[in-house]
């Protein structure tokens, strides 16, 4: 294949005198030359990554890379060591992490969001601790698994999800209308995103979500999703505030 690149394209155009010799110009050489060029270009960068630390975007898919790739910017490389060994970290430790966190469930261009999240570090596991993010008020929690071992941020999104409901609290039945759109987004073939809120970076994000032997219950979520919606509707009418159920914003 290098010999065919070599001689066949390069020299081809290089060396107009001799043999082989092709013309760009000419639309038969063109459209060869096209279609080799995203061959030339995966070798540049095969190259490139055999040579370097730069890794190919397939690599960093293949061996997500990009899960945690945030979050290795955060915690320090000796502290990250020990996490992948599974060594007791020593009391005492502490991490400069940011104070407010934005969490999404992203499915293509469907998001929904919980802003203003603080983080709890609820425990070591194998390879990795437990990274929990909550509301001010604890209502909502999402919990997360940074495992460093495998390059992978662990969410469940049937048992990582806790929320505490109260149907006579208007504060806390929009957070369930907001709690039931992001669950059915993961759900449906999304994924989660953790950011850091004041500097706007992404810090992580886990593999898309696609169940296995189980579907969304769409109609469970839009019955749900309706009845929340009236049990809003007589304090805001009361105020002439007109209620469009809706999930929240990044």
């Amino acid at each position: 294949m290098g010999l065919y690149l070599f001689q066949e394209c390069r020299n081809a155009i290089a060396h107009a005198e001799q043999q082989p010799f092709i013309n760009p110009d000419e639309v038969d050489d063109h459209f060869r030359l096209t279609q080799d060029i995203p061959l030339l270009r995966n070798l540049a960068e095969l190259a490139i990554e055999e040579n370097s630390s730069l890794k190919r975007s397939h690599t960093l898919w293949r061996e997500h890379l990009y899960e945690l790739v945030g979050f290795r910017n955060l915690f320090p490389d000796n502290l990250i060591d020990m996490l992948v060994r599974s060594e007791p970290i020593p009391e005492g430790t502490t991490v400069n992490l940011p104070e407010r966190y934005t969490v999404l469930a992203r499915r293509e261009a469907e998001v929904f969001s919980f802003q203003d999240l603080t983080p709890e570090i609820t425990g070591q596991i194998e390879g990795g601790l437990v990274f929990d993010l909550l509301t001010e008020d604890s209502a909502i929690r999402i919990s997360t698994v940074l495992s460093f071992a495998d390059e992978r941020l662990k969410f469940d999104p049937m048992g990582g999800f806790g929320f505490t409901p109260n149907r006579d609290d208007p504060k806390y039945i929009q957070y369930e209308i907001d709690s039931l759109l992001f669950s059915r987004c993961i759900l449906s073939n999304g994924h989660l995103e953790i950011w850091d809120q004041d500097d706007g970076l992404m810090l992580g994000r886990s593999e898309t979500c696609i169940p296995v032997n189980c579907f969304v219950n769409n109609d469970f979520y839009e019955s749900e999703l309706l009845l929340l919606g009236k049990l809003l509707e007589p304090d805001d009418q009361e105020n002439g505030d007109n209620v469009a159920i809706q999930g929240p914003s990044i």
